[in-house]
């Protein structure tokens, strides 16, 4: 793991960690003053199918947050004005009973949000009640992904059901991943993505001058209609031509944004995990490998859907390597500014349930993560399925609903 020495003297504090370029984009999001609620704070309930055990409870998180201390981390900023990750040596979870109306506790835990610099950015709660027993973990997007979270929640499972007799695999360092991050080209990065962007000249924004750079409004969900036969063309589509189920996706969200915006050049933001296959144990790290980069797509009347699927997918080839940069280093390759003001999430993460688990009924992740006026989250399983979000601020119901049938037009 990555550690500063100097602060690290202090018998307290085991680490000093850097943040990252989304970490630091995240952290200026949810502090923007006019913010009614946290982007970012997410929410996940364990429906358990007996009465939550306040003692296994906390040990089970004793042990998984000494498994990950990244999680338990607190942010810090020093004098020049650098935020860090600040990790003690102990630290003891932060856990309520609940005995209020559950529903009532959830909408007041929302708004609550996180003290950034006073607390850790992750906190727990459970009902106290036999006949719906329930626990919540409320965390910050800054300190761990979907497939993280997924990790974090089946190992959860497993400590609580067998405490220390858990057979859990060694934690990887997610420090290994800082210390990749900080190795990679950025100058060749830069590079080749002001080559792709390259007379990328009027902005893609469906919000207009409404969103003023921000999503700051309440958040609504529309679900987009795809049904089972539709959900089985898209999938034959793209084994068909060779590409994955994500370009489809991407590449039908580009003829939307054409569509509404009048444009033959169009471009959008992707999140894009960041596992690298050279970096050991990547794929079971837990912390933010996640990284948010621009997709554009420039129509070719006199080219076939396959043809624009393909170049789609070769550019994603062609840029894979230079997906660790911020995405505001990105934008300023072309003189910065807004460009783009959707956002498209494909979520595809591990199971968080063990098959073998009898303690947890269901899981339920409550809300999704947006700073963007308007967002496509789509996942692949058991079928495809997508819902809108969109800062009601910034794009109405009506568009957003015109802007989801357009897209599955």
């Amino acid at each position: 793991m990555t550690t500063d020495t100097a602060a690290t003297s202090q018998s307290k504090i085991a680490a000093v960690l850097p943040l990252t370029a989304l970490q630091v984009g995240m952290y200026l999001q949810s502090t923007l003053a006019e913010r009614a609620q946290d982007p970012y704070l997410s929410q996940t309930v364990l429906d358990l199918s007996a009465a939550v055990e306040r003692g296994r409870l906390d040990r089970a998180l004793e042990l998984l947050l000494d498994r990950y201390p990244n999680i338990r981390a607190l942010l810090r900023q020093r004098r020049n004005g650098d935020l860090v990750w600040v990790v003690p040596r102990a630290s003891t979870p932060v856990v309520t009973a609940v005995d209020d109306e559950w529903d009532d506790h959830l909408r007041r835990d929302r708004s609550v949000g996180f003290a950034f610099f006073e607390q850790p950015l992750i906190r727990f709660s459970y009902s106290t009640s036999a006949r719906a027993p329930r626990v919540l973990i409320t965390y910050h997007h800054a300190l761990m992904d979907g497939w993280s979270e997924a990790i974090f929640v089946r190992e959860l499972i497993a400590l609580y059901e067998s405490g220390e007799g858990a057979r859990l695999p060694p934690a990887p360092d997610f420090g290994d991943y800082l210390a990749w991050t900080a190795l990679q080209d950025n100058v060749t990065a830069r590079q080749r993505w002001a080559d792709y962007l390259d007379g990328f000249e009027s902005a893609t924004l469906v919000a207009g001058d409404r969103a003023n750079g921000s999503s700051a409004g309440t958040r609504s969900r529309l679900d987009v209609d795809i049904d089972d036969a539709l959900a089985q063309r898209v999938s034959e589509y793209a084994r068909r031509t060779g590409v994955t189920t994500n370009v489809v996706v991407q590449t039908a969200w580009a003829a939307m944004l054409s569509a509404r915006t009048g444009s033959d050049d169009v471009a959008f933001v992707m999140a894009t995990s960041l596992r690298p296959f050279d970096l050991d144990g990547a794929e079971a790290m837990v912390g933010l490998l996640l990284n948010t980069v621009p997709v554009r797509l420039r129509w070719n009347s006199a080219a076939t859907a396959t043809e624009m699927l393909a170049r789609v997918q070769a550019d994603h080839l062609d840029l894979d390597e230079y997906r660790f940069l911020g995405l505001s280093d990105i934008a300023g390759t072309v003189g910065g500014g807004e460009l783009f003001d959707t956002i498209v999430v494909y979520q595809n993460y591990p199971a968080p349930i063990p098959e073998t688990s009898g303690t947890v009924d269901e899981i339920t992740v409550l809300g999704a993560h947006m700073s963007f006026p308007m967002a496509l989250i789509v996942g692949p399983d058991p079928a495809l399925w997508a819902f809108v979000l969109h800062d009601e601020a910034a794009v109405g119901r009506q568009q957003a609903a015109m802007c989801a049938e357009t897209f599955v037009e």
